[in-house]
């Protein structure tokens, strides 16, 4: 692993896995992100990982301090947000990639993710694309292929939503573009207080596009 660097001024894509009470779980998660760095190694693209454990439970701790030899290599974070969306915005605030992605401590990515979705991005204009994966594999308590839209209008997105989480974690983004949208989300709760108080309107921003062409 030639290319991890904790110091680095300039990095090419951060990967933020957030962590709450996966445990030993995490440790196939890790295994599953180390095969698919090893195609950013080959093309010389320099990543970093950022781990954010938010209220970690004594099983996931457990596991940090079994492992503190082999999770030195990373950017640890811990707070008491309770809060998933609080998580990633924080680690998006942490990260130094020029892009950013995520994944669940109890989530496995494909081996080829981060390369294609990297690769992908570059084709694209800046802070109008988010990419994000053609199929979601879920298994445990039920089996089935995910498959997922690209590009589709407002009303059918929102009635397929209604039958089904199609939008998992598992994206890839400029890190700008989500420091945004975090933003946008500290701006929209205000908003809603405001407008509680005084039926005040604030338009929010037009939402970036997703694509699933990256595999």
């Amino acid at each position: 692993m030639s290319v991890i660097n904790k110091t680095s001024a300039s990095i090419n894509l951060s990967i933020i896995i957030t962590v709450h009470a996966e445990g030993i779980l995490l440790h196939k998660t890790l295994a599953s992100v180390r095969r698919a760095t090893a195609h950013l190694d080959a093309a010389n693209i320099t990543w970093e990982v950022l781990i954010h454990a938010d209220n970690p439970k004594p099983n996931t701790l457990a596991y940090f301090e079994a492992h503190q030899e082999q999770l030195a290599e990373y950017r640890m974070f811990t707070n008491h947000f309770g809060d998933l969306g609080s998580s990633r915005n924080f680690s998006v605030k942490q990260a130094k990639g020029d892009f950013v992605t995520f994944i669940d401590a109890d989530d496995l990515m494909s081996e080829r993710w981060l390369i294609d979705a990297y690769n992908f991005l570059q084709t694209k204009p800046v802070g109008e694309y988010i990419a994000h994966s053609e199929s979601t594999v879920e298994f445990g308590s039920t089996d089935s292929v995910v498959v997922k839209h690209g590009e589709i209008n407002q009303a059918t997105d929102t009635l397929l939503t209604v039958f089904s989480n199609r939008w998992n974690s598992i994206i890839m983004a400029p890190r700008e573009l989500l420091l945004a949208r975090a933003g946008d989300r500290a701006r929209d709760q205000f908003a809603s207080a405001a407008r509680a108080q005084s039926g005040m309107q604030i338009d929010g921003r037009q939402p970036a596009r997703r694509s699933s062409e990256a595999a």
